[in-house]
């Protein structure tokens, strides 16, 4: 059983500075480095959980296929000497903005221990945002069938000792609308900064309490100043009216849980087969 989800957003990123985010070193658009101050962030938070008590410390880490969410996890896991599990369910909120192409594919575990040689590649991916994007209320059917998929499969697939204590490391949107599903409350107020912490606890209903919501004590007055709050207010009222409707963008075959995924493709096969 899964004692608690800590859940940390990725630290300060290039693309918030006057350099910009335009140099991405895994070719993904938007997959921007961290700054110096995210990755001191990183360290901080890093520093902070190996510190805890050992029966309070994370025992598996999470973490989204983007750049800045690695690089945040990757003194996490050194400090810690654990593995990073890739997990694309997690990964960054992606605009509706375009009808056509699709956005890229993110790059898969094996493709980013190039980089990042602490990933265990042996976890596959139980779910894969669309790459037509989401508005808001997709987004938060992302995180709520993520949800339903991941933690199962967390508990299957790991040993009790591995599952006891996870954290996911990914990015603001995706942490609101996973919290607000896991804790029953779409009205939830969130605003994740950078590196911010926020932890819960199982109920005896099947449901999560909030124990810390977007704590930063962890971090240092200097890693809080720039920490970049943000909820889906942000955007303000009109976000999203000049894009397209869901209906006119193209739809990405491959999204969704990935756990029946070749069982579905082996029965789609020969169904076509059959027709012939």
């Amino acid at each position: 059983m899964i004692e608690n989800i800590v859940l940390t957003r990725h630290g300060h990123r290039r693309a918030w500075t006057e350099d910009g985010g335009d140099q991405f070193i895994t070719g993904i658009l938007k997959d921007d480095a961290l700054t110096s101050i995210g990755e001191v962030q990183a360290i901080e938070l890093a520093s902070y959980l190996a510190n805890l008590p050992v029966l309070k410390r994370p025992t598996a880490i999470f973490c989204s296929p983007y750049y800045r969410c690695l690089q945040t996890a990757d003194p996490v896991s050194r400090s810690l000497n654990l593995p990073i599990y890739v997990e694309h369910g997690l990964a960054e909120w992606r605009s509706t903005l375009l009808r056509s192409p699709l956005h890229q594919t993110l790059l898969s575990a094996s493709n980013l221990q190039e980089w990042f040689p602490n990933i265990d590649s042996s976890w596959t991916s139980v779910w894969q945002p669309s790459r037509n994007g989401e508005n808001v209320e997709l987004l938060h059917q992302r995180m709520m069938g993520f949800a339903d998929v991941f933690l199962p499969q967390v508990e299957a697939r790991l040993l009790p000792a591995q599952h006891a204590r996870i954290l996911l490391v990914s990015h603001a949107a995706p942490i609101i609308g996973l919290v607000r599903h896991l804790v029953n409350d779409r009205q939830l107020s969130i605003r994740p900064g950078c590196c911010s912490l926020t932890e819960l606890m199982p109920k005896p209903d099947g449901e999560w309490a909030v124990e810390v919501l977007t704590g930063g004590a962890h971090l240092s007055e200097a890693s809080r100043v720039d920490w970049h709050q943000w909820g889906f207010e942000n955007h303000g009222a009109d976000y999203g009216k000049n894009h397209p409707l869901i209906s006119e963008i193209e739809m990405d075959p491959e999204a969704g849980s990935q756990l029946y995924k070749g069982d579905a493709d082996m029965q789609e096969q020969k169904n076509k087969r059959d027709e012939l």
